[in-house]
Formats: C-alpha cells, structure tokens, sequence
C-alpha cells in the first residue's frame, strides 16, 4: 500500500500582490515559483537522510519505486501549481510536511501555507480515480486549514510603507536613496527580485525564456518604453484553454497507474516547454520590431545598447501568465502569442495535440495600482474565455480557440470588469447577448459599444459564420481604415459614440457629406450593425476607435 500526496499552495495571489511595488511583486513570484522548483525537492532530500528519493522527475522514463524497493519516496510531477508525491513511508510524508510548512510559514511571514490531499492505494485504481480523491481530500484539508496573519503590533509599531504590515526596518536596498519602512515580508520580496536582477538567479523563469542575445528583462516600470504624454502600461494576463480536457484525452489512452504517471509527467513537462518557447518566439517578434527605425520612431527604448528587453514577466506557471510591457504594446504582444500558441502543438507519447489560450489586457496609467491591474486583466481574460466557449458550443467545436478581450481604464477603476463595462450601454436598449444554443442560460452580456471580446485567427478556413463576426482581421481592417482618417475626426467619432448613437449617426452624416464613410465591415458601413436587416443595437467601430493611441502593431520587420 502507498500513500499518494498533493501538494498545493494556499495564499499565493494574496501574497504575490499584497504590495502595489511591482518589484514586491516579482520577487514575491519569484519566490512562489522555486517553492515547487528546488525547494520541495531539497525539503525531501533533507527530510529523508540516507533513504533514497526520486527527484528529478522529469528525467524519469519510468515510476522507480514500483520496481526499486530501496526508493522511499517519488516525485511523480510537478505543475499547474501542484505536486504529486508517491510515499513507501507514511513517517517521511509526515516529516516532510511538517518542515516544508514550517519553512514556509516562516518564509512568507504567514501568508503562505501548505495544503496535502493524501490517499492509501495499491495502484489498482486508475490515475484518474486516485486523482479525483486527492483533489477531494485536498479541498477538505484546505477548508479546515487554519489561516494565520501576522501580529499586528504589540505596544506601539509602524505599518509597513506597501503592504500595511508591522514594519520591521528602514529599508536602504538598491533602489532606495533615502530608505522607507517596510514589513519583513515586503523586504524578502524585493531582495529576491534584486538578486534576478544581477542575473544570479539563472534558473528562474524569466531566464528561461530570454533569448540568448539578450541581457534582461527592465525592471523598472517607467522604462518599457512610454513617450511623455503616453504614460500607459499594459497588464496582460494569459491562460491556456481547455487543458483539463486536454489531459484527460491523453490519460484516456493509459492503460496502468505507471503509464498515467509517466504521461503526466511529460504533459506537464510540454506544457512548460510549449508555452516558455511561444514566449520567446513572441519577445524575438517584438524585439525584431524594436530595432525596425520605422517603429522605434513611435516607441522610447532607453539604453538599446545594454539589450534590456522592454517587457516584465511577473508569472510563468505553465499555460498562467502575466506579464507587464508600455501600454500600446500589451494587446499586439498578446495577438502574436495567440498567434504563435495555435502554430505550437504540444507533443506527449509521440501524439500531437493543438494548444490555444485567452488573454485580458488592462491599459492603465503606469502607477495605477498593480494588484488592481492584474486582477483586472484576470477578469477580462476570463470574459474572453467565456464568448470563446459559447460560441465554440454553438459552432460544435470542441477548442474554442483564442480569444482576447481589453480595457483602457481613462481614471481609476474601483469596479470589476462587468460593472464598469456598463458605462459602454449608451442606447436606450443593450444588445442581446450571445447565448448558448444548447444551454440558454448560458450567456455572454453585450453592451452597446463593445463588440469585444475578438477571436484571433487570421484563416477563415473552416471557421462558421458565427464566429466569423469576431474575426480579429475585422478589427485590424476598421483600425488601418481609421488610421487614415485625420486623428481630430477619428477622436470626435469616437466621443460622441459615447454620448449615444444619435448624435454619432448625425456626425457619421457630416462625414459622408465630405465624402468620408466609415470602414465595411461584412458590406455593410453602418454605424450599427444589423444581421439579416435586424438592428443588434450595437457598433463595431468603438473597439477601434478606443484604441486609436493604445495599439502599435508588431510582428518584426516583415
């Protein structure tokens, strides 16, 4: 009998933004992504003295303690921001729970736990099956967790200056002139990013995905490469789709625990592999577009020389990502990565298997407030994945393929996406929603002036007319018609959309008068769109014209 183990961390985006620094937040990161990548596996080691553990996983062709009766205990994968163990020895699991948790409990200054489903089995099951009853038991174990937070000042104490825990000490790190008070927690964070700064960290993500010619990611948030007047940085936050689904299809071929085990080892191997080499193909595109002097005329690199990459990754956890780079560049670098993810499919046990993602960009002010921002993006990403799976459903497609959805916050944003978005219902009805064919009250809310979110494919072939209406290449064709346009007409368009359709119906009048119509969009140039002569209370043209100063095309010198 063994015991088989998860391991999951509780707390993480509490801690990675519970400070608005965003360097607080990339070390916080940093920090979350070694708590599976060395230090478990260094925990183990130690925990286990002289027995004999498997650790490097992913270099595994076989499950070895089936076989090797000296291997104490196994590392069977690591990924999706889980562990799964398989233990001989019921006194080493326990062990090594209590050390890692108290690790990190004193690490994270008690924002961070260890949660472990554990089940017996004789490996009769299949993985499946065992899986399932881990991810219940965990959910238990995460219920009677008892959460604890720091103590929050005995006699008199200072908050500290980011995150509004107990100071601990004047903080005179590298980027300090003068010093500030800052918690325990918030002084570990910052020295873990600083250290990757130097470069000393190299195992870390953001090392992985850089390519060879070049010497770092910026760390500093005013220098990705804004103009003065266009203080605007982009939050992009990507996330595979459907890769449940897709592991599941891949185990359905398995046959024994081992064969399940050793192909959720390759799995979650690819996944990484899949997504850091979509990501430096998409940095090489950018980068390409840098150094092109037609572009660079639009864009403020500082230091060229040094090869700084104006881009920061802040999370790279498998198909979860986010990152941070000038505000006009967020949703191009998010259009060439969905782009090259469908052209990168994932090999497992010799089969190939189509990879796609959605991803939310949030375009603020270069201060707004980071953990505002990412949260925003994660909200837009998930409003892009949901269209993406109705209209997949309705279409009869398995994948729904990948889709994208943003927001230029002009002021703070105090709301979640869905409140804010009301602001875009200017008619005196909202459109329908799109709606699931098979499951009604499945919905997706539609506003007056949103169109978005839009599916990136550029190939028509073989997609059906519904989802055809939100081809990304409609939104590019609308964007380079407008970009003809005088920016003042351009600008007024787009102002009195916001004031409500019929004073842009008799401004769109005025143009015509001066022989200037809008761009077609399916033949039709309508300010609102009708299908099959029914009006849809809705226009297509806002989404370009909202992004008039926010989208800057990339794809390299081609």
């Amino acid at each position: 009998m063994y015991k088989i183990a998860l391991f999951d961390i509780t707390g993480i985006q509490d801690f990675i933004f519970a400070s608005n620094k965003l360097k607080e937040n990339i070390g916080a990161s940093l920090y979350v992504a070694e708590l599976f990548n060395s230090m478990l596996s260094n925990q183990l080691r130690l925990s286990a003295g002289e027995k004999k553990v498997i650790t490097n996983w992913d270099e595994q062709d076989r499950l070895s303690i089936l076989d090797d009766e000296s291997v104490a205990t196994e590392i069977i994968y690591l990924g999706g921001g889980n562990a799964m163990l398989i233990f001989r020895d019921e006194s080493l699991l326990k062990e090594l729970v209590f050390q890692i948790s108290a690790k990190v409990l004193k690490e994270s200054y008690g924002q961070l736990a260890f949660a472990v489903g554990v089940v017996d089995s004789d490996l009769n099951e299949s993985f499946e099956e065992i899986q399932k009853k881990l991810v219940e038991d965990l959910a238990i174990k995460k219920g009677e967790l008892t959460r604890t937070s720091p103590m929050l000042g005995i006699g008199i104490t200072r908050q500290g200056a980011t995150d509004d825990l107990p100071a601990k000490e004047k903080y005179l790190g590298p980027d300090q002139n003068k010093g500030e008070y800052l918690s325990a927690s918030a002084i570990m964070k910052r020295d873990i990013a600083h250290r990757a700064q130097k470069g000393s960290r190299k195992a870390e993500f953001v090392y992985r995905i850089l390519p060879n010619e070049y010497a770092g990611f910026e760390f500093n948030i005013d220098d990705l490469g804004q103009v003065e007047g266009e203080n605007h940085i982009a939050t992009i936050h990507i996330d595979g789709n459907n890769m449940g689904k897709t592991i599941r299809q891949i185990l359905k071929n398995t046959t024994s625990f081992e064969d399940s085990a050793q192909a959720m080892r390759s799995i979650s191997k690819k996944i990484n592999e899949s997504y850091e080499t979509v990501m430096r193909e998409t940095i090489k595109s950018f980068m390409d577009s840098v150094s092109d002097e037609e572009f660079r005329k639009k864009h403020s690199i500082k230091n060229p020389g040094e090869k700084i990459i104006p881009i920061r990754p802040v999370v790279m956890n498998g198909d979860d990502i986010t990152l941070i780079t000038d505000g006009r560049l967020g949703i191009s670098f998010a259009e060439e990565f969905l782009k090259c993810i469908v052209n990168t499919p994932m090999e497992v046990e010799g089969k190939s298997y189509s990879l796609s993602a959605s991803a939310g960009i949030f375009i603020s002010k270069s201060h707004f407030p980071f953990h505002r921002a990412y949260q925003m993006a994660e909200d837009l990403c998930s409003s892009a994945k949901k269209k993406g799976k109705i209209i997949a459903a309705n279409c009869k497609l398995d994948d729904p393929g990948c889709w994208i959805d943003f927001h230029v916050a002009q002021s703070g944003v105090t709301n979640s996406i869905s409140a804010v978005r009301k602001q875009y219902s200017v008619g005196s009805q909202p459109p329908d929603p799109v709606a699931n064919l098979y499951e009604p009250d499945n919905v997706f809310e539609q506003y007056n002036l949103l169109w978005r979110p839009w599916k990136i494919d550029e190939n028509e072939e073989g997609l059906c007319e519904i989802a055809n209406k939100y081809n990304w290449k409609h939104f590019k064709h609308i964007f380079n018609e407008f970009s003809k346009w005088p920016k003042n007409r351009v600008k007024r368009l787009r102002n009195e959309l916001i004031h409500g359709f019929e004073a842009a119906e008799k401004l769109v009048q005025e143009f015509i008068s001066r022989d200037k119509k809008l761009p077609k969009f399916q033949g039709s140039n309508d300010l609102q769109y009708e299908e099959n002569h029914n009006p849809t209370r809705q226009t297509i043209y806002f989404d370009a014209l909202e992004l008039t100063d926010f989208y800057i095309q990339i794809g390299g010198k081609k």
